[in-house]
C-alpha cells in the first residue's frame, strides 16, 4: 500500500498512480521517500499493473530499489563539476579538455573568446580546424606525448590565434583520467608570456651587447696600455740618461759637480721632467719642472717644455730671462685650448770654478741647500 506521507515531494504519488493508468507501466520512477525513522532516502520503482483477460484491474506487481548512494554520488559529481566549471571560468588562463584523439571536448570561455568561437563550434573538432597545419602538428604531437607516456608537458612556444598575431605563450598539458584508472584524455593550460618574452629578449640583447662592448673596451683598454707604455718608455728616454762631467774630460767619479736623481711618477705617465745640461766646462744648468695633474695630458706638457727648453739655449746662461720666456711661450701655446693648466719650475746655473749659484724659481717648491760642513739644512738662499 503506497501512503501519500510515504514520498518527500507533494504530488509524486499522484504523478505515479497517473502514470499506471496511461501505461499501465513504469520503470526506473525515481524518488525521495520518507522512512519510518523519519530518514530520507532515494528510490527507483519498476511497476507494471495485472489485468484478467477482461482487462479489469487484478493489482500491482513492481519492484523498488534503494539508489541513495548512487543518487549522491551523482550528486557529488555535479556539484564537483559546477565547483570545477566556476573555477576554470574565473581564471583568466585558456583552459581546455581533449579526448584521446585530441578533440576538444571541454573549453572555458577565456579560451572561447581567444579563438573567437563559441563552445559548441569547438568541442569534437581539432587543432587543425583553427590553426595553421604545421603549428597543429606540433600540437597534436605534444598531446601524444603526454597520453602516451603519462608525464605532464611544459613549455614556452609560439601560438596564433586565428586572425591575430603571433604571440608567446606558457603551455602546460597533463593527462586526464578515467574511472577505470586509464588515460582519457588531456587536459590544457597556457596564458600569454609575450610581453615577458619580449622583454627577456631585449635584456638577452642588451647583455649580448653589453659583452661585445666590454670586449671592444678591453680590447681598447689593450691598445691604450701598450700606448702608455711605449709613452712612459719614451717619456723615460727624455729624462737624463747620464751625467756631464766637469771638466767635460774628468773621469767618471772625479767631475768637480755630481747629480744624483730619483724619478718616481704616480701613474705611467705624469708631469715631471728636469734635465742637466753643461754649459761649459765651468758651468751646468739644472731645470725642473712640475705640470698640474698627472698622466696623459701632463705628459704631453711636459713633451712641449722639453722642446721649449732646447729652443732656449741661447738664453740658458742667465735663469730669470730663461723662466720668463719659456712662460710666455709655453702661455702662447697653451692658451688656445680652453682650459687653464699650472706649471711650475725651478731653474739653477752652477759654477764649479767660482763657486756661484744663479737661480730662478716660478712657483716651484723652494730649493734646499745641504751643507756638508759644518752639516744641516736649509732654504737656497737669495743674494
Amino acid at each position: 500500500v503506497l501512503f501519500r506521507s510515504l514520498y518527500v515531494q507533494p504530488g509524486r504519488r499522484d504523478e505515479f498512480v497517473r502514470l499506471m493508468h496511461e501505461h499501465d507501466t513504469i520503470t526506473a520512477f525515481e524518488s525521495q521517500i520518507f522512512r519510518k525513522d523519519g530518514s530520507v532516502i532515494w528510490i527507483s520503482e519498476n511497476c507494471r499493473a495485472i489485468r484478467d483477460r477482461r482487462g479489469n484491474l487484478l493489482y500491482y506487481e513492481g519492484t523498488v530499489e534503494d539508489i541513495t548512494q548512487r543518487r549522491q554520488a551523482e550528486e557529488n559529481l555535479r556539484n564537483s563539476e559546477a565547483l570545477y566549471h566556476s573555477l576554470v571560468e574565473t581564471l583568466p588562463q585558456n583552459i581546455f579538455r581533449k579526448d584521446l584523439q585530441s578533440r576538444f571536448t571541454f573549453a572555458n570561455q577565456q579560451f572561447c573568446r581567444t579563438l573567437g568561437r563559441k563552445l559548441e563550434e569547438l568541442v569534437g573538432k581539432s587543432d587543425f580546424d583553427f590553426f595553421p597545419a604545421a603549428m597543429a602538428e606540433k600540437y597534436q604531437r605534444d598531446d601524444r606525448r603526454v597520453i602516451e607516456t603519462g608525464q605532464p608537458f611544459e613549455a614556452v612556444e609560439e601560438h596564433q590565434p586565428p586572425g591575430r598575431e603571433r604571440i608567446f605563450v606558457q603551455v602546460v598539458k597533463t593527462p586526464i583520467y578515467g574511472g577505470d584508472g586509464q588515460i582519457a584524455g588531456l587536459q590544457g593550460i597556457f596564458w600569454d608570456i609575450t610581453q615577458q618574452k619580449l622583454a627577456e629578449e631585449q635584456v638577452h640583447k642588451a647583455n649580448v651587447e653589453l659583452a661585445r662592448s666590454r670586449e671592444e673596451l678591453r680590447l681598447k683598454n689593450t691598445v691604450m696600455e701598450e700606448n702608455l707604455k711605449m709613452a712612459r718608455e719614451i717619456q723615460l728616454a727624455m729624462l737624463p740618461q747620464q751625467y756631464p762631467a766637469f771638466p767635460r774630460h774628468a773621469a767618471q767619479g772625479e767631475s768637480a759637480l755630481q747629480f744624483t736623481h730619483r724619478y718616481l711618477p704616480t701613474e705611467t705617465v705624469g708631469g715631471d721632467f728636469f734635465t742637466i745640461t753643461a754649459l761649459s766646462d765651468a758651468e751646468a744648468a739644472v731645470f725642473i719642472c712640475d705640470v698640474a695633474g698627472h698622466g696623459v695630458r701632463s705628459a704631453l706638457v711636459t713633451a712641449m717644455i722639453r722642446a721649449l727648453v732646447e729652443e732656449l739655449r741661447p738664453l740658458a746662461a742667465d735663469p730669470g730671462q730663461f723662466l720668463t720666456k719659456l712662460n710666455s711661450d709655453l702661455y702662447a701655446i697653451l692658451r688656445h685650448t680652453g682650459s687653464p693648466l699650472l706649471t711650475t719650475a725651478f731653474y739653477l746655473v752652477a759654477n764649479w770654478q767660482t763657486g756661484v749659484l744663479r737661480f730662478a724659481n716660478a712657483g716651484h717648491p723652494r730649493p734646499l741647500h745641504l751643507r756638508r760642513q759644518p752639516g744641516g739644512v736649509e732654504f737656497l738662499a737669495n743674494r
